[in-house]
């Protein structure tokens, strides 16, 4: 995220950073099996993968923008 905001800026692009959450929301979602949902680990397990859920498809949504040419930057340091 480093690189990407070095070369581009503080843009939409950002929301690549994100990938990596694919895997890491897989492992979390295979675990429902064996945690009860009732329970207080299983409660916030399916929440940690539903809010990331909604973050990735943010994300998904601004790296989509970015690449229809939405390239200013969201914020800029004055």
């Amino acid at each position: 995220m480093v690189v990407i905001t070095r070369t581009n800026g503080f843009t939409r692009l950002l929301g690549l950073g994100h990938i990596l959450w694919i895997p890491l929301l897989l492992f979390l979602a295979g675990r429902f099996r064996s945690v009860p949902a009732d329970d207080l680990y299983g409660t916030w397990l399916r929440l940690v993968v539903v809010l990331n859920l909604m973050s990735l498809v943010l994300d998904a949504v601004d790296v989509a923008r970015f690449a229809r040419g939405e390239r200013s930057e969201i914020v800029s340091v004055e």
